[in-house]
């Protein structure tokens, strides 16, 4: 796949919008935000405007949101990486410091 994928975090809300539209009868609607939803959540772009005004003003009003999810998840992945090194470092040193120590 050509394009950078992006991990975010699927809220309830997301589905709660999805849903309402199901609910209001706009079946066509409610599919095409869920798949705007994951397009956007996933790539990090929009494919068209939606045809749906609400639908339009919801996925509007959540991409904010979904960069914000995308930013902290890489943000923590980072931390958890460069603690892993750390830790990593920490270990070879010690071993290193075991092997040279003189246990007689």
């Amino acid at each position: 796949m050509s394009e950078k994928e992006r991990s975010f975090m699927f809220l309830e809300s997301y589905r709660d919008g999805i849903e309402g539209l199901r609910e209001l009868g706009d079946e066509e609607a409610a599919i095409a935000l869920a798949w705007e939803l994951f397009r956007y959540g996933v790539y990090g772009k929009r494919k068209d405007t939606l045809k749906n005004p609400i639908a339009e003003a919801f996925i509007r009003s959540v991409c904010p949101l979904i960069d914000k999810s995308v930013q902290n998840g890489e943000e923590r992945l980072a931390q958890i990486q460069a603690n892993d090194e750390y830790y990593r470092h920490s270990a070879e040193l010690q071993t290193k410091d075991d092997e040279d120590a003189d246990w007689s």
